[in-house]
Order: C-alpha cells, then structure tokens, then sequence
C-alpha cells in the first residue's frame, strides 16, 4: 500500500515537472519571436528637406548676371509640394528656373530618397541700366511646405568694372590742318567703369617729320562717370604736299584704384584722316609773284612800243 502512495507522488511530480518545462520553452520561444521583430522607428516617417549648392559664391564684373544651381534632398514617406519663395538685394532681379529650361517655378513637388535629388536654377540679375557698386550681394532662396521650411543664402560677389571710351570731341574722324602750322583737335576721354582709372598716358604714330603733343600729357585721375578734355596739337612739316594723311592716336591706362588684373581695360585707338591744305603765305607769294611778272611784262611792252 505504501509502494503505491510512493508510486503515485512521483509519478505526478514527474508529470508536474514535464509540464513546467514545455511552459518555460514555450515562454521562451514566444519572447525569442517577440525579439526578432525589429523595432517601430519614430523616424522613419519623419519628413526632412536639405537645400545644397556646390558653389555658393560666384564672382564677376559689375552688369553681369549671376546663375547658382540648388538641388532639394527631400525625404519623406510620400511625395511633397514645397513653395519656393525668393528674397533678392534691392535693384536686384532674382528668378527660380527649371533645371534645364528657362521658364519661372513659384513650386516643386519632391519625391523621397531620390538617387539623384531635384534641382532649380537660381538667376540674379541687375536691373536694366544699373551697374552695382563692387561689395557681396545676398539673395535668399526658401523652401516650405507646412511645418518643414529650409533656406539657403547664395552670395553674388561683384567686382569693379574698368572701362574707358575716347573719342573726338567733334565726333568726327577726320579734320583739316595747314602745313607748317600748329592745328588743334579736341578729344574726350570717358570712364563709363564703376571705378576710378589714373595714369592715362597718349601715343601717336604720324608721318616724319609731323609734331604730335597732348594737353595734357597725361590724365592723372578720371573718376568713374567722369569726363576729361584733351587738346591734341597736329604740326605737319612745312614741306608737307597737300593731300589727305593718316595718324593713329592711343590713349593707355597704366594704373588702376583698386589694382586689378581681372578686367583690365585695354588701350583705346583713334584712327585719323588728315587733310594737309597748303598754306595761305605761299598761296600770297604766288599771286604777287604772277603780279609782278605781269607789271613787268606790260613795262617792257610800253617801251618797245614808244620806239
């Protein structure tokens, strides 16, 4: 009897323990399963918009235009409108282009996680006329949709433009002088730059023995927008023959406020058709030499004729 009570208990404590250990690998297999499923990322949806420009800064002469390319990195769970707005330097006209076409876009649908991200042009251009001072201009480029909004700056760096005309002051490019004499032509000198030029200096080529000077010798300064007067004074030899004459005047700046070597202006040429008109004196020397010869001849016919 006792042998069957004995058989019993262990045989439901063998049961007991059976049992206990299928419910731990049971409990353990369902939290090894509850591990193998990844985490819900809270930023997998998570809408993000970078705008990147490889070259930020440009640089030129005043009265160009400048052309900056930004591309929008967007990422998202699905496609987005963004809004592209533009906040531009004063006598300043700024525009947002298609990539490849010239045609204006006020907005940009993006899709996510592109292999290659979208991208616009943006244009910066002066208004017709102006020519701005040399310094940094800033124009902002902003994209929005709700709550996500992204700006970028893109610098326009302007330098100064050197640039000169020279002319006669008649216009004309041709003039008549008297041999042997001083003969004055004016000419204008005119800094259309947006910086000031000194050290103007003249040359001429002439035929030999032609006197060539400047008044002044040189221009020391001229300040942009500024005009300067320059009388140039022709001598031909005396012994020129009347006839028509060609001279080549330039006129050179050798320095520069500021110093640059990025658009240096180079000479200015005037080429000149002279006319040489003999001179009066010998035209007088010639009539009374004709006189005289005359006056004798008509003396000579008197007193043969009273003989």
């Amino acid at each position: 009897m006792r042998y069957k009570i004995v058989r019993k208990i262990l045989s439901f404590s063998l049961i007991i323990g059976m049992l206990s250990t299928i419910g731990s690998g049971i409990a353990t297999a369902a939290q090894n399963t509850q591990n193998d499923i990844p985490p819900v990322s809270s930023t997998a949806t998570e809408k993000q918009l970078e705008l990147k420009c490889s070259y930020p800064v440009l640089r030129d002469i005043s009265g160009k235009s400048f052309e900056f390319t930004v591309q929008l990195i967007y990422s998202g769970s699905t496609p987005e409108r963004f809004d592209l707005s533009l906040e531009a330097p004063e006598k300043w006209v700024a525009s947002v282009l298609r990539s490849n076409e010239k045609i204006e876009v006020p907005a940009i649908e993006l899709t996510p996680d592109k292999a290659i991200p979208d991208s616009v042009r943006i244009q910066l251009v002066p208004q017709t006329g102006e020519y701005p001072e040399p310094g940094d201009y800033i124009v902002t480029l902003t994209a929005s949709s709700g709550s996500i909004s992204q700006s970028i700056n893109l610098t326009a760096t302007v330098i100064a433009l050197y640039r000169f005309a020279f002319y006669t002051e008649s216009e004309l490019l041709s003039a008549d002088v008297t041999a042997g004499q001083s003969n004055e032509i004016s000419l204008v000198l005119f800094n259309t730059g947006t910086a000031p030029i000194q050290k103007i200096s003249f040359t001429s080529e002439k035929p030999s023995g032609w006197e060539i000077t400047f008044t002044p010798s040189d221009v020391t300064f001229l300040d942009a927008g500024a005009t300067k007067r320059v009388i140039m004074t022709v001598t031909p030899s005396n012994k020129t023959i009347a006839g028509d004459y060609l001279i080549k005047v330039s006129a050179l700046p050798s320095e520069f406020l500021p110093s640059s070597s990025f658009n240096m202006p180079t000479s200015h040429d005037i080429e000149l058709r002279i006319t040489v008109l003999t001179s009066r004196l010998w035209g007088w020397v010639g009539i009374t030499i004709i006189i005289v010869v005359i006056a004798c001849v008509l003396i000579i016919f008197r007193r043969l004729g009273r003989r």
